[in-house]
């Protein structure tokens, strides 16, 4: 199990093996055309599908209710991007190319999302690698005091494509026990 997958784990107090789910994720490149990141994979194997603390929806291959897997999951996952966000992100793309600057997929190196909140912020993974692995993630603030922008994260770093969205200092937030509203 990924690192961060068990801390989160460990902070969240689940137990057991969690949902317990046996995802068949050697089967989503073949049928979505993509392979997913390693510890995404822990994550829904572990916690199935859902929100974390109300906040942040975590999208998943696996259907609503009690069944769990259902054959077509990886497509309808990725059919959210090409079908739902892609084309809203494309037409804002070609208005505002400097506030969005990367491809939506299945373009190459598209941003395929992966989560959203309820104030309609859009994380995504930056699919350039072939290592899924190594896919930094990009989040689509919405709006609020800073006005509507990217920031991209790589693994335990930051940096900020457009300045002014946030401070060039600007580091992801790391997960402790009790201080970021997540825990138990």
């Amino acid at each position: 199990m990924n690192v961060s997958v068990a801390s989160l784990v460990e902070l969240l107090n689940v137990p057991g093996s969690g949902a317990g789910y046996e995802v068949p994720w050697n089967g989503s490149l073949v049928e979505a055309g993509v392979e997913f990141p390693a510890d995404y994979q822990d994550f829904i194997n572990i916690f199935g599908r859902g929100a974390i603390g109300g906040e942040l929806w975590v999208h998943s291959p696996l259907t609503a209710g009690p069944v769990g897997w259902t054959s077509g999951g990886f497509a309808r996952m990725v059919a959210r991007t090409t079908l739902e966000v892609g084309p809203m992100f494309n037409g804002l793309r070609a208005s505002y190319p400097d506030l969005f600057p990367y491809p939506m997929f299945p373009d190459p190196g598209g941003l395929l999302e992966w989560g959203c909140n309820y104030n309609g912020d859009r994380c995504f993974w930056l699919t350039g690698d072939p290592d899924p692995d190594r896919w930094p993630v990009v989040v689509w603030f919405r709006g609020g005091a800073r006005g509507p922008g990217l920031v991209e994260s790589g693994r335990g770093h930051g940096r900020v494509p457009r300045p002014g969205v946030v401070g060039s200092d600007f580091r992801p937030a790391r997960i402790r026990g009790g201080q970021d509203g997540l825990g138990p």
